[in-house]
């Protein structure tokens, strides 16, 4: 049986006690990254979208860490660039198919990638899956649980709209929170799942929409 999302968030606090200065400090790291980027013309936008897959793995790694109680480091943020063309071509496809769905229509966009927002996940778990069957199982790991994870998120908008009045200082606290919960998410979909990735990809490009 699946975790409640009460669950899963109260589950993030417990592991991030004692952590909250670590995580807030690799935030900081990782913003001042983008920042420093986005004051360059044109290059920088160029190296944003770049890094944006090692990136993304490299948090979901540093998060993953934190929910398993495992050693996490801010070094954990740049991990991904050890994994750097599996990062980047997932990115990239991800990226093409989310953007075709937002273009027919926004609601199969947003579908599209709540269908892949394990993909990072299974990436970091498994080092030999190609970024094609990656995306593939995570549809499938998705297929019945997009509702779930939807009203999950949303469940943070409360602490989104206050860090607006921190200037978005508060992003640096609220994130970890937010990582490590979908990480709780995954890693309680992952038991159910295991062995049952058997759906060819091409039937998931926008497929699995009503569940």
């Amino acid at each position: 049986m699946y975790k409640s999302n009460i669950e899963l968030r109260a589950e993030s606090r417990a592991r991030l006690e004692g952590l909250w200065g670590m995580t807030a400090g690799a935030m900081f790291i990782y913003f001042a990254v983008q920042l420093g980027l986005s004051f360059i013309p044109i290059l920088g936008d160029i190296a944003s979208f770049i890094i944006g897959g090692p990136f993304a793995l490299g948090l979901v790694i540093f998060f993953t860490n934190i929910s398993r109680k495992r050693e996490a480091t801010p070094g954990n943020i740049f991990d991904g660039f050890q994994d750097f063309g599996r990062a980047f071509i997932t990115y990239l496809i991800s990226g093409l198919l989310i953007i075709l769905g937002f273009i027919l229509l926004i609601i199969p966009g947003i579908i599209i990638a709540f269908n892949y927002s394990m993909v990072y996940y299974i990436l970091a778990d498994d080092k030999n899956i190609q970024p094609w069957d990656a995306l593939k199982k995570s549809s499938e790991m998705m297929k019945g649980h997009k509702m779930r994870f939807f009203v999950l998120n949303l469940s943070f908008i409360g602490w989104v709209i206050l860090s607006v009045f921190t200037l978005f200082i508060g992003l640096i606290w609220l994130i970890p929170y937010i990582g490590v919960t979908n990480a709780n998410f995954y890693l309680d979909l992952k038991k159910e799942f295991d062995g049952e990735d058997s759906t060819d990809f091409t039937d998931h490009l926008v497929g699995n929409v009503l569940d």
